[in-house]
């Protein structure tokens, strides 16, 4: 009975190893971003990127801006997917930050847009928001 009980541990413990490594590997691997997005991680003279820190960071160019908003990606999207909505906002004058986040899932840490709000003295007023898990990430955030 006891070696019964033990045989049944080591099996369950095994199942459960192979379960979270086949997690961590499965949400390691992201969506991956359709050449147009891909595309628009190139500055030019309207906006300029940057991949610093865990996050991109689109700037408008020849203006200084106040305003800034913050991206968190759906989850196991690659967070270099929004660079074409980042880069069109960042046109219009606002500086956009994506954040990449841990194992490509928000929830994993949800209050990524606080160090970003520090990292940016300059900016007064921020907007969060995301795609599908991501999105409701930052309203969690918000609340």
């Amino acid at each position: 009975m006891k070696k019964t009980f033990k045989i049944l541990g080591i099996g369950i413990a095994a199942l459960l190893l192979f379960g979270i490594v086949g997690f961590v590997i499965w949400a390691s691997i992201p969506l991956s971003p359709e050449t147009f997005a891909l595309e628009s991680l190139e500055s030019d003279q309207f906006f300029g990127v940057q991949d610093v820190n865990n996050r991109l960071v689109f700037t408008p160019q020849g203006t200084q801006t106040d305003t800034g908003l913050i991206l968190y990606p759906g989850g196991r999207v690659d967070y270099r997917a929004y660079a074409s909505h980042a880069s069109q906002i960042a046109r219009a004058g606002y500086t956009v930050v994506v954040v990449r986040m841990p194992l490509n899932f928000a929830f994993l840490d949800l209050n990524r847009a606080s160090d970003v709000i520090q990292s940016f003295p300059n900016i007064e007023t921020w907007a969060v928001g995301g795609h599908s898990l991501g999105g409701a990430m930052t309203a969690e955030f918000a609340f």
